[in-house]
């Protein structure tokens, strides 16, 4: 075979600078692109050492090189390896990528050279890592806690996890399980989120999750969790936020917003005690008044006319004293005695009362429809799943104050839905909620009544409440179709409630 074959021609049309290198380490031919790159006429590199083309203080090292590879040739294919310096006629230096492959010319062993300038790419590779380490130093300064791991360990944890989980290093939780981390309670749940992610490539809903520390106590944290690719295999990535405070401040704001709840309700219901009140009052006095004179000598004999009014008076009084006491009752349906106590509830008996609370004095305007099922019981806490009721029957009361419709109306419906789950639905005919406000429902203390008029609890704490019960809350609402509020519970035995 002969360089001066078409073959040749070939190589002066690939985009690589291309060299044929005898074995003595000298040119033997150039390929066009070579002059381009280098700068040099092709007639002035033949029979000059390669190493014209290297930097002074690399031409020994590759002197050496280039002896040991001619023992022993073999293919070496470009690759990302680190750059060798080249030098153009005129100084200047610049990266290079270089794979060799032997070949025999004219019965000469030789080496086949391709040179690709990598300038662009060095550059590219600098921004890269310039940028990585901006993210990478980003990342460890995060006020969040970041980890990412793989095969159920973790492989990488910035600073702000370690101090959260009150570690001293992050490599006390490298190759950590996971799960380990994660409160006994939550780790089904954290297991059946990782498959579905696993499963299906997509980033699951925010959740919020209890992570142990090291010492055995526990943190709460919002947790952001998406699968990616991290070194070049399949992992995962959560960054958490610690809202343990936060939600300290979200019970201590729940707690006032039942107290406030419970001072709106006696105030609603003082007047419907102080009637029955007043006249059981003027009827007791006008009896004692009565006996009085009949005692103190006055009045020699009480008249059947004057016993029949005593008696009809005293009956009004028994009447109003009953109606006191049936209030006082509802009242207590919602203030708890024994809070935290879980029976067995009768749903439809404790919907009325809910009613009754909420409505006693809208009744002239406001038509409450009740269409009750052979329901069963659930088992919870009688005063919180009261202020479930109460809380929606009061929005809908406030929807319907907000719309010019008559009539005014409100259902509640209740029904079974198999064996396992009942469902309460409380529905209005106001104005309904439009896409902006049914987004944020159930954040907490948001709220469109004006200031001063609620805390914009009233949904969080419904939700809060229903979920703790193993339930959903659903909203179905349109602007000018009204709202419902759909409430699902689980079923329980039926005990003494």
């Amino acid at each position: 075979m002969s360089l001066e074959s078409h073959w040749k021609y070939f190589l002066d049309a690939s985009p690589d600078a291309l060299f044929v290198v005898g074995p003595d380490g000298r040119i033997r031919y150039a390929s066009a692109q070579a002059e381009r790159l280098f700068g040099f006429p092709r007639e002035e590199l033949i029979d000059q050492p390669v190493e014209l083309l290297l930097p002074d203080e690399l031409a020994e090292a590759h002197r050496h090189y280039r002896e040991d590879y001619m023992r022993e040739p073999s293919v070496r294919p470009m690759s990302l390896r680190p750059s060798l310096q080249a030098r153009r006629k005129d100084g200047q230096l610049f990266p290079t990528h270089i794979s060799l492959s032997p070949v025999e010319i004219d019965g000469e062993r030789s080496v086949l050279a391709s040179v690709r300038d990598v300038t662009e790419f060095d550059e590219i590779r600098a921004k890269l890592e310039r940028s990585q380490e901006h993210l990478r130093k980003l990342i460890e300064h995060m006020p969040d806690a970041v980890g990412i791991h793989r095969d159920g360990k973790f492989v990488y944890v910035n600073p702000t996890m370690v101090r959260y989980l009150g570690y001293e290093t992050a490599d006390e939780l490298t190759d950590t399980p996971v799960l380990e981390i994660v409160h006994p309670d939550d780790r089904a749940m954290a297991t059946e989120r990782l498959a579905t992610m696993a499963r299906t490539g997509q980033k699951t809903a925010p959740v919020e999750e209890r992570l142990l520390r090291r010492d055995g106590s526990s943190i709460l944290v919002e947790l952001h969790v998406r699968p990616m690719e991290f070194e070049g295999k399949p992992s995962f990535v959560f960054i958490g936020r610690d809202v343990s405070k936060k939600q300290e401040l979200l019970v201590r704001a729940m707690q006032l917003d039942r107290k406030i709840a419970v001072g709106t309700l006696a105030g609603g219901v003082a007047h419907e005690i102080n009637n029955p009140l007043a006249y059981a009052k003027a009827n007791v006095d006008f009896v004692l008044r009565d006996l009085r004179r009949m005692l103190d000598g006055e009045a020699e004999s009480l008249s059947k006319e004057k016993l029949t009014d005593m008696l009809e008076a005293l009956t009004d009084t028994a009447d109003g004293i009953k109606r006191i006491g049936r209030i006082v009752s509802d009242l207590d349906t919602f203030v708890d005695r024994q809070s935290g106590e879980q029976v067995a509830i009768d749903v439809e008996r404790l919907l009325k009362t809910s009613v009754s609370l909420v409505f006693r004095h809208q009744q002239p305007h406001v038509r409450v429809v009740h269409d009750g099922g052979d329901i069963p019981c659930v088992n919870a806490n009688r005063a919180q799943l009261a202020e479930v009721f109460i809380n929606l029957l009061n929005n809908a009361l406030f929807a319907l104050e907000q719309s010019e419709r008559e009539p005014k109306e409100v259902r509640v419906t209740t029904r079974a839905s198999g064996e396992a789950f009942i469902i309460v639905e409380i529905a209005d005919n106001g104005p309904g909620m439009p896409a902006d406000v049914l987004s944020r429902a159930f954040d907490p203390f948001y709220s469109t009544r004006d200031e001063g008029e609620g805390t914009g609890l009233g949904l969080t704490i419904v939700q809060n409440t229903v979920r703790s019960l193993g339930g959903t809350v659903e909203i179905d609402t349109a602007p000018g179709e009204g709202t419902t509020v759909r409430v699902i519970l689980p079923t329980e035995s039926p005990r003494d409630a």
